[in-house]
């Protein structure tokens, strides 16, 4: 999606790292390129479509400014570790070279359809039902199980990150893009910040060091975006900070609203499954929260609770709308061995996990989710953390700590004297 920029007369960003206009040529390092059309104009990239010369296929170019070399340099290393798997099998972006141009740096993708943030806009935010996130979901799991295999993280799991292959064609058939804060699992460092806000996850807020967990976190986020038809937690920090009002907290349960009702059909049972699965992938405790490879297993994916009603039309729809996608519950044949042990490398995934076993996070457990009418107990607030047991090595004492919190809490007795 398109980034708000200030724009020079032109309409361009003042800060555009493009230099070239629609017709124009671009000499790559095997093929020569016209620009069809600019798709984005961004602070550290710009996106446009162009023909190649020869063939007149048409491509996506993304296109990074030299000085943001690093952001370059980390997008390779990851494109490069994605050569090893099948695009097509795994969800994931078609990615073909990578050459200079001028004061730019030029990625070539296959030519795509739009985001889901896009596709969600264009329906005027009109939530997507649980039928039709089932193939989106398990397509994108497919996609981290594959990333997983190979030490990979990707960093930056939402909507715009998303893309459609064909809407009219291929409906509900996505692939993941933009691999640019992507990162070697075991490079992760304490405090690295990583993720936009609404999607990010809680250890990153903290500045422990995080995993491969954390596009796990993003990807339910993504889910219940498709859910609602808004962001599900805020995406700026103003927002987040904001206390809610009182009534949002006031739902009923799906067991107080099937004894007013007095229902319970197929659909309610897919979204209880839909629940379930929401739940196990926003776990504030990212060593407990769900695999990839086991969510491809869980019921809400392989749909085995509505495999219990015979000739149920909600059942006939649900495996139609997961067949348009020709999807497969596997990754490539060649991780297969790779999905069994961790990434080989100094630093292997199993313990990346294990390195939160020294902290303990204290969260109450309270979940709400609406679906039409109906509004479900399922949303997970952060709550409480007992932060690290180590921050440093030079801990203040409760003694040393009791002085500055009370006369804290006498300035802030004062504040709230003359109501400020």
């Amino acid at each position: 999606m398109a980034e708000n920029l200030k724009t020079s007369g032109s309409g361009r960003p003042e800060t555009s790292t493009f230099e070239a206009e629609v017709g124009a040529e671009i000499k790559g390092k095997l093929n020569d390129y016209s620009i069809a059309a600019i798709l984005r104009y961004g602070n550290f990239s710009n996106i446009a479509t162009c023909r190649k010369e020869k063939t007149e296929e048409v491509f996506v170019l993304k296109c990074i400014k030299k000085k943001h070399y690093n952001s370059e340099e980390r997008e390779l290393k990851a494109l490069k570790c994605l050569k090893s798997l099948d695009p097509d099998k795994n969800n994931i972006v078609r990615f073909y070279s990578c050459f200079k141009y001028k004061t730019c740096f030029c990625f070539e993708f296959e030519l795509l359809d739009i985001s889901l943030y896009d596709f969600m806009e264009r329906r005027e935010w009109k939530p997507l039902s649980v039928a039709e996130i089932r193939p989106i979901a398990q397509q994108m799991l497919v996609a981290l199980t594959a990333l997983k295999s190979i030490g990979v993280t990707h960093s930056d799991i939402k909507p715009a990150n998303i893309l459609l292959v064909n809407q009219e064609s291929k409906p509900f058939k996505v692939k993941l893009i933009d691999f640019g804060a992507s990162c070697m699992t075991s490079n992760f460092t304490q405090f690295h910040e990583i993720q936009s806000f609404g999607y990010r996850a809680p250890e990153v807020y903290l500045g422990l060091r995080p995993d491969e967990s954390v596009d796990m976190w993003g990807l339910g986020c993504t889910l219940l975006f498709l859910f609602f038809g808004q962001h599900f937690y805020p995406t700026s920090q103003c927002e987040l900070c904001q206390k809610k009002p009182k009534h949002v907290w006031k739902f009923r349960t799906p067991k107080q609203y099937i004894r007013v009702t007095r229902t319970f059909t197929d659909e309610n049972g897919d979204l209880n499954a839909f629940i379930d699965l929401i739940k196990n992938m926003l776990v504030v405790d990212p060593l407990k929260r769900i695999l990839p490879a086991d969510a491809l297993n869980h019921k809400y994916i392989s749909m085995e609770h509505l495999n219990e009603v015979d000739k149920s039309p909600y059942r006939t729809m649900a495996k139609e709308i997961m067949s348009v996608c020709e999807l497969s519950r596997k990754t490539d044949s060649d991780t297969d061995d790779a999905d069994k042990e961790s990434y080989d490398s100094d630093f292997s995934l199993k313990d990346s996990r294990n390195t939160m076993n020294d902290v303990k996070l204290i969260f109450e457990e309270r979940f709400l989710i609406q679906h039409k009418s109906t509004v479900y107990h399922i949303y997970e607030s952060l709550g409480l953390f007992d932060y690290l047991k180590k921050i440093s090595s030079k801990r203040l004492s409760v003694s040393e700590i009791r002085p500055i919190a009370k006369q804290m809490l006498v300035a802030l007795s004062a504040l709230k004297r003359i109501g400020v």
